[in-house]
């Protein structure tokens, strides 16, 4: 008797938000926020290589480049190198303490940030990644924190 009244309470759950959904994507499209946001249009080329390098069953080196671009691959937009010492706790736990080096230049109609320079920027961080096979799929999560960052203007302010 529990089984078939828990079975009915979950159908009618489900019941219940299929038509709550269903529901805000017909009234979805009226409803509109106030919106203030400047549109552009960019063609971002984003390349990355990735490299893990194991030193021993609870230690390795982390290194990656991250070379993003602006009309696919003509004008520079930001260079990001990653490295980091990583502790593995066991196969789903690991700890990484790293640097990081960011180059980011003014590009596009409106620039990252408001003086429209160049600048460069220098990270500590740490961070957590847990891993989880559920069937056929790995889920893989990190948590990273900036630790220290600084940024430098090559340009004169006036």
């Amino acid at each position: 008797m529990l089984a078939t009244l828990c079975v009915a309470t979950s159908f009618h759950m489900h019941r219940v938000i299929l038509i709550f959904c269903i529901g805000i994507s017909l009234f979805s499209g009226t409803v509109e926020a106030q919106n203030n946001r400047i549109n552009t249009r960019g063609n971002i080329g984003w390349y990355n290589v990735f490299g893990t390098f194991r030193i021993n069953n609870k230690f390795s080196l982390h290194g990656e480049y991250q070379w993003r671009r602006d009309d696919i691959i003509i004008n520079w937009q930001q260079s990001l190198f990653r490295t980091g010492l990583s502790y593995h706790l066991n196969p789903r736990v690991m700890f990484r303490a790293g640097y990081a080096w960011v180059e980011t230049f003014a590009y596009g109609e409106l620039p990252l940030n408001a003086l429209g320079r160049n600048f460069t920027e220098h990270r500590l961080f740490q961070m957590a990644q847990l891993a989880h096979k559920e069937g056929k799929v790995d889920f893989q999560l990190f948590f990273r924190e900036l630790v220290l960052r600084t940024c430098q203007y090559p340009q004169k302010l006036v």
